[in-house]
């Protein structure tokens, strides 16, 4: 059996949900998508009334890359993102969902694994080169673009 982690989603809801007062709970879906858009996860969880300012949402998924979708039908929030799920780590991720459709991205280059605390203190830079590059061979410049963000 696949080694779970658990994943802790603190929501930023949309203008509409956030300036709302329900009287009962409402409902936010989250979907987990792997790397060839297969939905891997599909959970709704229903947030009290009283939870609506801070809502926080748990579950737990097998390692991967994914495309996370949230939604809150009945305030037609919206937010997506992409995420590295590593096993047997726990995930605090941070997400703000916006009135409408999420602004268009590029599907990121993810990097993920375990580094030494030392390492990461450093602040590495990664740069990409083509894959034509030989072993053992000079290596040239590297590809343009903007580095890859590292998110914990």
């Amino acid at each position: 059996m696949a080694a779970l982690s658990h994943v802790i989603l603190h929501l930023t809801l949309c203008n509409a949900a956030a300036q709302a007062t329900p009287k009962a709970p409402v409902a936010v879906r989250v979907k987990l998508f792997d790397r060839i858009g297969q939905q891997t996860f599909v959970q709704t969880y229903q947030i009290a009334p009283e939870d609506m300012e801070n809502p926080v949402v748990e579950f737990d998924s097998p390692r991967g890359a994914y495309r996370m979708q949230i939604d809150v039908p009945q305030y037609h929030c919206l937010g997506s993102d992409y995420l590295a799920i590593m096993p047997d780590h726990v995930r605090k991720i941070a997400e703000t969902l916006s009135d409408g459709p999420p602004p268009a991205s590029v599907t990121p280059m993810i990097l993920y694994g375990d580094a030494p605390l030392s390492f990461v203190y450093v602040k590495p830079t990664f740069v990409l080169f083509d894959k034509s590059v030989d072993c053992n061979k000079p290596i040239g410049d590297p590809l343009p673009g903007p580095p890859p963000a590292l998110r914990s």
